[in-house]
């Protein structure tokens, strides 16, 4: 595989989202929580090649469940550690490049349910 050349992904705005932080975002567990940085990465392939983006989301981790912050920055690593946050889909505009969509998958259900009422109206402007 050809590696596309890397550079940052303009964002939309409405493509920000909030992360919860009083549960931990793999199990759910709210006693004991630190915030950590997850490397999630998003690979997308070409005939000729592939270009990855990278996107780092602070998270809130109980002390048994900080160890998957650290893995899955590759795609399949991601896929192989069922990282607690992962990205599912990106939607970009095809000239710019601009992210206007990402579709993220969790763990924990609970942790889902109330990141999508924080972010409830970026969500619906998608």
């Amino acid at each position: 595989m050809i590696p596309w050349p890397n550079k940052p992904d303009p964002m939309d705005d409405k493509v920000k989202f909030s992360f919860p932080e009083g549960l931990c975002c793999n199990c759910g567990n709210k006693e004991d929580l630190t915030i950590a940085e997850q490397e999630t990465c998003f690979v997308r392939y070409f005939f000729w090649g592939g270009r990855t983006s990278i996107f780092h989301f602070k998270l809130p981790f109980c002390k048994n469940c900080i160890p998957p912050a650290k893995k899955g920055n590759t795609w399949f690593g991601q896929w192989l550690s069922r990282q607690p946050v992962r990205i599912l889909k990106i939607k970009q505009e095809w000239m710019t490049g601009r992210i206007i969509g990402i579709k993220l998958g969790f763990n924990s259900g609970e942790y889902e349910k109330v990141f999508n009422a924080l972010n409830e109206k970026a969500i619906k402007e998608k």
